[in-house]
This record gives structure tokens, C-alpha cells and sequence, in this order.
């Protein structure tokens, strides 16, 4: 399993969260609607975890890109 060397926490609702994510959502779904193939999930937010690390990366142009983080 390709996550089973990663550490991981249990949020408010239970669900597992990867502990170096920079950001976890612990969500409750509260509505799900189904739309052709696929399933839009609306979900009440209970918990924020957010890592101390000050940058991110997003994947844009077919590559991945550093966020940094302002300095104020």
C-alpha cells in the first residue's frame, strides 16, 4: 500500500489524517448528489488541521510550482 509508511492522526470525526499534510479538512457529509458518473459531496466542516510548514505546491501546467508563504 503506497501510504503505509506515511504517519498518521485521528481527527474529531474519527477519519484518519496524514500528519505531514500541510492542511486536513475533518468534514461530516452532510448532502451527496449524484451527477452522471460522478458524486458531488457537500460536507460540514468540524475541525482544521494546518502543518506550521509556511509553503505549499500546486500543480499547474503539467508540473508542480512552490506557494510560498508572504513574509507579512
Amino acid at each position: 500500500h503506497r501510504f503505509a509508511a506515511a504517519r498518521w492522526q485521528t481527527g474529531v470525526t474519527g477519519c484518519p489524517q496524514l500528519e505531514e499534510a500541510l492542511v486536513s479538512f475533518d468534514c461530516r457529509i452532510s448532502q451527496v448528489v449524484s451527477v452522471g458518473t460522478h458524486d458531488i459531496l457537500f460536507c460540514a466542516i468540524e475541525a482544521i488541521h494546518r502543518h506550521a510548514t509556511p509553503y505549499g505546491l500546486v500543480w499547474f501546467d503539467r508540473s508542480y510550482h512552490a506557494l510560498m508563504r508572504p513574509a507579512c
